[in-house]
Parts: structure tokens; C-alpha cells; sequence
């Protein structure tokens, strides 16, 4: 009897583990179900370079369902829908929860980005031997229905660097990578509505004079920070207010700010601190020590006085 009971235990063990995933695609810039979206079940174990497909299904009037038997668990699952020639992602699927319910949103695209702005942007610069190292982040904000996406074969948008730029890295982590190319930065991707961050960092050459540092503002910008690092170089812009120190993971930087710029440049100056003069200092030293001796002179003079006036006082009386 154990032998029959136990091949019954795993020929239904599958089936104990079975998740069933189902939920709707919601077309999110028009607020209806998207009818014909692609949807692909998708994980990402420790050993993909990539996300796996393990199903797909179009959509029937925005509906999907997925019955997924069996699964790794170590690895992460999550669904993605293609529509409008743009992909979107659901967050990661808790497949311990037993059977799943979830929406997906997509979006129709635009070529247009007048929606565009940039809520935050800093730039962080530390000062090496011969070079300036510049770290930028931008948050942008998609604030229409649609997403904003590229043409094909070409980038959303670009963004100048400074003269001279060089060993240009991304940050990790987005979800694409900024590339450089030729001076610019090539932006791709898309931008659905909502928040997406950009960073990248580089590094140009430190001129020994007063220079120019010039920051591309590509949209509408709401806050501006440059975050220079305390070290042997000052800067100064027109454009930005030097509003003090400010302590970034331990470390002393000076925070020059603005606030509601336009597209465009924004230049800042930078030099070489000056060292203080040992003259001013010089001069006081000596000034105190010619008026000590001048102010000695007249006390010595009027403590003799003093003193040898009344003897003159009985010379003349005699």
C-alpha cells in the first residue's frame, strides 16, 4: 500500500504547486483594456544574463491567464507586455501567494517631448591631479498620458558634456543604458508617464587657469544643485547661489544651487584658491609694534612731566 500511496503523492505534487496568474492588460493613456497586447510570464534567475521568457499570450479583450506548474525559486518572475511598439513590466510576482491576480499597464507612444521636464538634477564634481571627475543625475518627468519613446534606430534625446569629455560610465542599475557617443550622451529607451532617472558619470581636464564648466540643460528643470568637493579649486556662476557646505556620506562639498531653469547652459567658474597673503598680516604686526612704541613715548614722556614739575615749580620760587 506505501508504494501505491507515494506515486500518487508525486504524481500530484505538481499540481499542489500549481500557480495560476491571471489579471488584465490596461491601455493606461486612454484607461481602457488593451486589446492585443503581447504578454510574456518572464524570470530572472542568478544565472541569466537576460530575463527568460517561459510563456506568452496575446490578450483576449485585455485578459491573460498563465498555469505555471512548477517553478525555480530561486529565480524572480515577473510579466511584461509588448504594445505600441514599447515594453512595460509588472513588479515582481510573489509566487508563494498561492494564484495571482495583477494588472499591466501600457501606454499608446508619441515622438513628441513637450511633457518632458526635470524635477532634479545634481552634479557632483571631485577634483584629481589633472582632472575633473563629474557625476550628473536627472530625474525626469513624463507628466502626459503618453510615453514619450524614439524613432527607430535613433536615441530619445542627446545631452551635450563638456569639452574634452572623456571615460564616460553609466550608473548601474537603469533599465537602459546611457551611451556616449561623439561628445554626447544618447539617451534610449522610452519615457512612459511618471519618473525615470539618468546618470552617468565622466571626467574632462583640470585647466590650470580660471576656466568655464559647462552643464547642458536639455528640458525645463525645476531644482539645479552642483555639488563641488572641498579641495584646492573655487567656482563661481552667474546663474547659480552659493548656499554653503553641505555633507555628502561623510564628505564636505560646496552646494551652489538654482531653481526653475530653462533649456539651455548652465556655466560655472572655476580657479584655484588662492593662498592667504602673509602681507596684511605683516603690516598689522608691524603697525601694532610702531603704535606700542609711539603710545610708550608719549606715557614716558608724560610720567616725566609729572614728575618734574614741581621741582621747576621751586626752582622759580627761589
Amino acid at each position: 500500500m506505501k508504494l501505491p500511496i507515494l506515486a500518487f503523492f508525486l504524481w500530484t505534487l505538481p499540481l499542489i504547486s500549481a500557480v495560476n496568474i491571471s489579471g488584465k492588460a490596461v491601455n493606461a493613456s486612454r484607461d481602457s483594456s488593451a486589446a492585443a497586447a503581447l504578454v510574456l510570464l518572464q524570470k530572472l534567475g542568478a544565472g541569466d544574463a537576460e530575463p527568460v521568457t517561459v510563456a506568452s499570450r496575446f490578450t483576449n479583450d485585455g485578459f491573460f491567464s498563465f498555469a505555471l506548474s512548477n517553478w525555480d525559486t530561486t529565480a524572480t518572475y515577473f510579466l511584461a507586455a509588448d504594445y505600441s511598439g514599447l515594453r512595460s513590466y509588472s513588479p515582481a510576482l510573489d509566487l508563494s501567494a498561492g494564484n495571482i491576480r495583477t494588472v499591466v499597464a501600457v501606454y499608446d507612444t508619441t515622438r513628441s517631448a513637450g511633457n518632458l521636464s526635470v524635477r532634479m538634477h545634481h552634479v557632483i564634481v571631485e577634483q584629481a591631479d589633472n582632472v575633473l571627475q563629474i557625476r550628473e543625475t536627472r530625474v525626469f518627468v513624463n507628466n502626459g498620458l503618453l510615453a514619450v519613446a524614439a524613432a527607430p534606430q535613433h536615441p530619445l534625446f542627446t545631452i551635450s558634456l563638456p569639452k574634452g569629455a572623456d571615460h564616460f560610465f553609466p550608473a548601474p542599475g537603469q533599465a537602459d543604458d546611457p551611451a556616449f557617443s561623439d561628445g554626447r550622451v544618447l539617451v534610449s529607451g522610452s519615457l512612459p508617464p511618471g519618473q525615470r532617472s539618468i546618470s552617468f558619470g565622466y571626467q574632462i581636464p583640470k585647466s590650470s587657469k580660471r576656466a568655464a564648466l559647462s552643464i547642458h540643460i536639455t528640458h525645463p528643470t525645476q531644482m539645479f544643485d552642483l555639488f563641488a568637493a572641498d579641495g584646492p579649486l573655487q567656482f563661481d556662476s552667474p546663474v547659480l547661489i552659493d548656499v554653503g557646505n553641505f555633507m555628502i556620506r561623510g564628505s564636505a562639498y560646496r552646494r551652489y544651487h538654482a531653481e526653475e531653469l530653462g533649456a539651455g547652459t548652465v556655466t560655472v567658474f572655476y580657479s584655484e584658491r588662492k593662498a592667504a597673503s602673509p602681507l596684511p598680516a605683516t603690516a598689522l604686526l608691524a603697525g601694532l609694534i610702531l603704535g606700542g612704541g609711539l603710545l610708550y613715548g608719549l606715557l614716558s614722556e608724560r610720567n616725566h612731566a609729572a614728575a618734574g614739575g614741581p621741582d621747576d615749580s621751586r626752582k622759580k620760587s627761589h
